[in-house]
């Protein structure tokens, strides 16, 4: 395996045959996001609330402001993670992303936890209209209270949702690769799961854990989730729908396109 691994990895870098161009640049403004004030009901309780737990005990969840400019900066490391986008500060990107934070919430009781809701928008700034919108959410790991302070939880869910950021505006804005080969990973001499390999890699702006989709003919074939990136432009995928139908098709010599796109982009 690791054999014909690195002859395909050779012939792709040599030929050049299948390499994926790198996605071309562009701009993209920031917007400072604004936090959404706490319904009136929870002003008046001093922006405590009651929330009911697990074991059927409540814990108190506090509103903080405070979380606001370290969500904002994973905004924008979520921006820079795509390193074919180049954040403006001039004011002529070619898009907008914008938002509100609507929910910077930290829970205090038997397990503390950082929660953080975003309502995001791309607009295009050369037609002035909206490309996508979603609403993010993000938490922290759930732990012990005793074993992780409030600012690591904060740390936590700064990094979720510097992910979700990443993975919306790859949906907003998608990648596009093709499939070059689909492959078999065997573990003591058993199939462990089927992978394919597609002509994109780091230069693309990869996320761990991301989804990507196969269409051919334009139509959806199948699921794909990242594996492993081994370059700029390769990486590996496990399918988690449509290994038959991707089998066949390549069996033919189709071609078959893989997007970071889905068939539809929604609220969560």
């Amino acid at each position: 395996m690791k054999r014909w691994l690195s002859a395909l990895l050779l012939c792709v870098l040599c030929t050049g045959v299948y390499a994926q161009t790198l996605p071309q640049n562009i701009s993209m403004e920031v917007a400072e996001f604004e936090y959404k004030k706490p319904s009136v009901m929870r002003q008046a309780l001093g922006f405590l609330t009651a929330v009911p737990s697990s074991n059927g005990n409540n814990s108190l969840s506090v509103q903080d402001k405070s979380m606001q400019p370290q969500m904002q900066e994973a905004v924008v490391q979520g921006v820079s993670d795509l390193p074919w986008i180049s954040i403006s500060t001039t004011g002529d990107a070619d898009y907008l992303l914008r938002g509100l934070f609507i929910n910077l919430e930290k829970t205090n009781g038997h397990q503390e936890a950082v929660s953080v809701q975003a309502q995001c928008e791309i607009i295009d700034k050369r037609t002035n209209k909206l490309v996508a919108h979603k609403l993010l959410k993000s938490y922290s790991v759930t732990v012990e209270s005793s074993h992780v302070s409030t600012d690591e939880h904060r740390v936590y869910a700064a990094s979720h949702l510097r992910k979700a950021i990443s993975l919306f505006i790859l949906e907003a804005l998608p990648i596009k690769g093709t499939v070059l080969q689909k492959g078999v990973e065997q573990k003591n001499g058993k199939i462990k799961d089927n992978q394919c390999y597609v002509d994109m890699g780091d230069g693309h702006g990869l996320i761990r854990d991301m989804r990507a989709y196969v269409l051919k003919d334009g139509k959806y074939i199948g699921e794909l989730k990242l594996k492993e990136s081994m370059g700029d432009e390769m990486s590996a995928w496990k399918i988690t729908d449509g290994s038959n139908d991707i089998a066949k098709a390549l069996e033919k010599g189709e071609t078959l396109t893989v997007t970071s796109q889905p068939k539809k982009i929604k609220d969560m």
